[in-house]
């Protein structure tokens, strides 16, 4: 973990001696002779904790609220047919490192509806695991993340971005990157990626409806959580600056 995450801006706050980051605190930074690390707030603030562990095991923490807020997380919004559990808690993981703004997982029809119905989506584990990776990224903010029942329904609260691309190995009338270029990705993008069975071609004919374009990143089938990897980190490549403002 490169900061923790916490619930609330107290500048004295304590964590369950069997919390997962007080459990971190103090057998990771406490035993290396960390006396302080970053925090983070899911709203963009940023400041460092001083732990001290009390006779119970739990972690008292000293929170100064002092850094710069966190960047804003970026103009990209995912739809993504919903994986087997397994590569949803990869997909949950990474998201949060490459500043995806929302997430939307649909039950496909070519999907197995019984994974949206799982033990991750229903005891909110999924929570947990985007935490993880928004701690790994350094950054606290948090992506909208939605699951519903088919893709008209993730498509009906669209933003308004100028680009909509659908990845498609089939069907697919450009490259990845040559619609990234031509479809003004940096003012904005969403991003459909299908089950891992692939679209129907009734979703195919909603997605052009709905003004995606479909292409293609190569020639292989990658898996679904490859493939959501891959498209967030090439938009961040060509649209997050790293120069200083």
């Amino acid at each position: 973990m490169n900061l923790i995450l916490l619930d609330h801006d107290s500048p004295r706050q304590t964590l369950d001696a069997q919390d997962r980051r007080a459990l971190h605190i103090s057998d990771v930074l406490m035993r290396a002779g960390k006396d302080s690390f970053f925090a983070g707030l899911r709203d963009g603030r940023m400041g460092t904790a001083k732990p001290m562990r009390l006779p119970d095991g739990s972690i008292e923490l000293e929170v100064d609220w002092h850094l710069p807020n966190a960047d804003p997380l970026n103009q990209l919004d995912l739809i993504v047919g919903m994986p087997r559990p397994q590569s949803a808690r990869r997909m949950l993981r990474d998201i949060p490192t490459m500043g995806v703004r929302r997430v939307c997982f649909f039950v496909g029809e070519k999907g197995e509806a019984g994974y949206a119905t799982s033990r991750l989506w229903k005891d909110g584990e999924w929570m947990d695991h985007l935490q993880e990776g928004a701690e790994q990224a350094f950054n606290p903010r948090i992506p909208d993340v939605t699951v519903v029942d088919g893709l008209e329904n993730a498509l009906s609260d669209l933003a308004p971005h100028p680009c909509r691309i659908a990845l498609d190995l089939y069907e697919a009338r450009s490259s990845y990157m040559d619609a990234l270029v031509s479809n003004d990705a940096a003012a904005g993008a969403t991003v459909a990626i299908g089950p891992e069975r692939g679209w129907s071609q009734a979703e195919r004919n909603t997605l052009r409806s709905a003004g995606f374009v479909l292409c293609s990143m190569g020639k292989r089938v990658m898996r679904s959580d490859a493939a959501v990897v891959a498209a967030a980190s090439v938009w961040v490549a060509m649209n997050e600056s790293v120069l200083p403002k």
